[in-house]
């Protein structure tokens, strides 16, 4: 499109050619991503909110499932640990330790689960906790690997 107007604006004067040009320059720079950055701002904190409202409270003092969450928690350090071996010749603790909390696409995929019914609120309240314990665990870690490195 703007291919288009640049050779639609080639026998204007030059003055006029060169406003529209920096208009067109200042607007070809822009991503999908800065576009939809406002709607984001509204919409990432209402997934988290009715994404925490879906917690039942009684499952988190359950203590079979902090056992559940636990080891998922254990599970989840331990398979970004290993992935972090295999980076190349940089800190690999400190690979495995940032890749730690990443868990928004695990939450995604478990309130679609939720949502379809094949998610028990056991288990979500199980993942939440995992990347709870993973989002908060993380940075005291990283944080005092960046510091000894």
């Amino acid at each position: 499109m703007f291919r288009k107007i640049k050779k639609a604006i080639e026998y204007i004067q030059p003055e006029a050619k060169a406003k529209i040009s920096k208009i067109i320059n200042s607007h070809a720079r822009h991503h999908v991503e800065d576009l939809l950055e406002p709607v984001s701002f509204l919409l990432v904190p209402l997934f988290f909110l009715i994404t925490g409202m879906q917690v039942k409270l009684e499952a988190l003092l359950n203590l079979p499932i902090l056992f559940v969450a636990l080891g998922i928690t254990v599970a989840a350090f331990a398979g970004k640990l290993v992935s972090g071996l295999v980076a190349g010749k940089v800190n690999k603790w400190v690979v495995g330790w940032g890749m730690a909390p990443r868990g928004e696409v695990g939450l995604i995929f478990a309130t679609v689960g939720k949502g379809l019914g094949v998610v028990s609120d056991e288990v979500f309240s199980a993942i939440v906790i995992m990347i709870i314990l993973t989002t908060l665990l993380t940075p005291p870690i990283l944080s005092f690997l960046l510091k000894r490195a």
